[in-house]
């Protein structure tokens, strides 16, 4: 069958969760066949053998087969631990869980009673305001709106590649025992500036998107942090790196990785901001949240904002956060991690609470 024109575009299984158990291979023999049956363990994969053990006692739970619209997807994030996402159509619209652990079926009973008992819909009548940049807002912006969410989307940043810095970034790699990659935006401008990486070298990523980056282009990720962030990493990283490590991170961001490694470390400035100015212009609009992914894209919104921003606003971490209060936003309330999760806890929290309470630090 010829195969011109044919276009391959990958799916974020955050958005489009994967029936259970797809793309496993069994293999079978015969009980008493002794010799067959130690070849086929050589075969095997005792992590995806664990991760598909989750998914499918999911599916057991909610006593389902193959017309049940469940989405069901295990991964390993650290030596030993598993991250199950799972998605769930009802009448009522789709139902989401991510729950972490390393017992198979304790995952798959917690993420059965997150799916059968979670308030459907549980954003309907918040608007939110997304500020990330214009495929970071997608994402977001759909999965709030599966929760009733009514989304205002305003690209506030923009990037791109340090084609300067390639150099530096192929000298380094080169006697590097890891790569530490603080973002999905540090895979793809990894790939661009340095292409195939040295079968040798281990690859450490800071969250589960970064890790998904990372195996889509480069086949492999040897490590994820358990908490998604720079300092998790970082702390993983001095626990087990006996050689150089090489962080691929953002122009100006923060030195998280760098701090707890020291002179181990050595930070190549992959993307920056966009040299050119975003031109969108905020339209005068009422909304009830804010959110906010970095003091950049802080910069970008208060340029564009017409009025006053009275609006609450959830910050994610302490810098954000407290360039938010600087810049004399009102309101302002620090999610409790830097995942969609983290957002969706923080904007059910702000219903009905006190301005006071959302501004504590």
């Amino acid at each position: 069958m010829p195969l011109d024109g044919l276009v391959i575009a990958p799916l974020d299984p955050d958005v489009f969760v994967p029936a259970p158990s797809q793309g496993a291979l069994a293999l079978e023999a015969r009980r008493d066949d002794a010799d067959t049956l130690l070849a086929l363990r050589q075969l095997d994969d005792t992590g995806l053998r664990t991760a598909l053990r989750a998914e499918r006692a999911l599916l057991a739970q909610l006593e389902g087969g193959c017309q049940l619209a469940l989405g069901a997807w295990c991964r390993t994030i650290a030596d030993g631990v598993y991250e199950l996402v799972a998605a769930l159509g009802t009448d009522e619209g789709l139902v989401r869980s991510r729950v972490r652990g390393s017992d198979p079926g304790v995952l798959a009973r917690t993420a059965f009673v997150e799916l059968t008992t979670q308030p459907r819909r549980a954003l309907t009548g918040c608007r939110v305001l997304l500020t990330r940049a214009a495929e970071d807002n997608d994402v977001w912006g759909a999965r709030l709106e599966e929760l009733g969410a009514s989304v205002v989307k305003l690209a506030c940043i923009g990037t791109e590649v340090r084609v300067e810095n390639g150099a530096a970034l192929r000298a380094a790699l080169k006697n590097a025992e890891w790569l530490a990659l603080a973002s999905r935006r540090a895979v793809a401008a990894v790939h661009e500036l340095a292409g195939e990486l040295p079968a040798d070298l281990r690859i450490a990523a800071v969250g589960p998107g970064t890790a998904r980056a990372a195996r889509e282009q480069f086949s492999r990720c040897d490590l994820v942090s358990e908490e998604g962030t720079g300092a998790s990493l970082g702390e993983a990283l001095a626990r087990i790196a006996r050689g150089p490590v090489v962080v691929a991170a953002a122009e100006g961001g923060r030195r998280e990785v760098e701090g707890l490694l020291g002179v181990a470390a050595q930070r190549v400035e992959v993307y920056g901001p966009s040299k050119e100015e975003l031109v969108e212009p905020l339209f005068e609009v009422e909304v009830d949240a804010i959110v906010l992914a970095s003091p950049s894209a802080l910069k970008g919104l208060l340029a564009r904002a017409r009025a006053p921003l009275g609006a609450r606003t959830i910050a994610i971490g302490p810098t954000t956060a407290a360039a938010a209060r600087a810049a004399g936003l009102e309101h302002v309330h620090e999610a409790d991690g830097r995942d969609f999760a983290a957002i969706v806890r923080a904007l059910e929290s702000l219903d009905g609470a006190t301005p006071e309470k959302t501004n504590e630090q």
